[in-house]
């Protein structure tokens, strides 16, 4: 399961729920993640990079580099650089994206990020088979996460048994809803993994995500994509009718319901003309 010094933080602060940021009173981190437009070069590097910076401007507290369809050194060099401009006190984790079919290379990329303080790496492996992932997780230290695309607790739980995953990540949209979504954090809590929910998508889903995190034990981040670096009015405007983000963290919500309205103001202003 989760080591080092990220496992001991999250540990000391498991009684607030959450990461060891937070105040005793309860509030929810998002992790930014971090794509670009390029792929497997140096202008994803320095994109990805560069918003990282933008991020860390802004005090967001931990972010999620998505080196996909890139070569090992890519990778490396991607996390190596940005951990350089992040400094050591923000969250950083690597999403590859389904990238090596081998775990000999998985296992070598993985010994050249564990230095690097490396939260979880995501989806090292295609999700349709076990051995690979318990495989690689025997031999690193660095937490495996997965569960984008699940869509029943069965396939998480899974993952837990016979993949030896440590993090889960059930989009509440795909795997049943807010309900299923705690029979996840209550299975997985027992199992000894942690459930940080998947959300590339809006704060509608985004405003879902904090009530599961508030209701979890074993959720120290939720993902979050941050209308500041992407090109969207839709995105930006959702964002501004969602949960306030201050100093990095979400506070929880009062407003009935999950506390967002679809306004029709928003709806009129986005609507697509027939």
């Amino acid at each position: 399961m989760l080591t080092g010094k990220s496992y001991v933080a999250n540990c000391a602060q498991r009684c607030y729920f959450q990461t060891p940021e937070s105040k005793p009173e309860i509030e929810v981190i998002p992790y930014c993640t971090v794509v670009s437009n390029h792929w497997d070069n140096q202008k994803m590097i320095d994109a990805q990079v560069e918003n990282c910076l933008k991020l860390k401007d802004l005090k967001y507290r931990a972010m999620k580099l998505e080196p996909l369809m890139s070569s090992c050194e890519h990778i490396i060099e991607l996390a190596t650089k940005a951990r350089k401009a992040l400094g050591p006190d923000i969250m950083m984790a690597v999403d590859v994206g389904y990238r090596f079919n081998d775990v000999a290379t998985a296992v070598r990329v993985s010994e050249a990020l564990k230095e690097l303080d490396v939260y979880f790496l995501e989806t090292p492996f295609p999700v349709d088979f076990y051995e690979p992932y318990a495989a690689l997780a025997s031999r690193t230290s660095i937490p495996i996460a997965m569960g984008e695309h699940a869509v029943t607790r069965a396939e998480c739980f899974n993952m837990l048994n016979y993949g030896k995953i440590s993090v889960v990540q059930p989009y509440m949209s795909t795997v049943g809803g807010i309900t299923e979504a705690k029979r996840i954090v209550d299975r997985v809590r027992d199992m000894g993994g942690l459930v940080i929910p998947g959300n590339w998508s809006t704060q509608i889903l985004g405003c879902a995500t904090v009530h599961l995190a508030a209701y979890s034990a074993v959720t120290p981040y939720i993902e979050f994509a941050p209308a500041e670096i992407y090109e969207s009015p839709l995105r930006k405007r959702i964002q501004q009718m969602g949960f306030p983000i201050v100093e990095g963290a979400i506070q929880l919500p009062t407003a009935a319901g999950i506390g967002f309205d679809v306004s029709d103001e928003l709806i009129e202003e986005f609507k697509m003309e027939d």
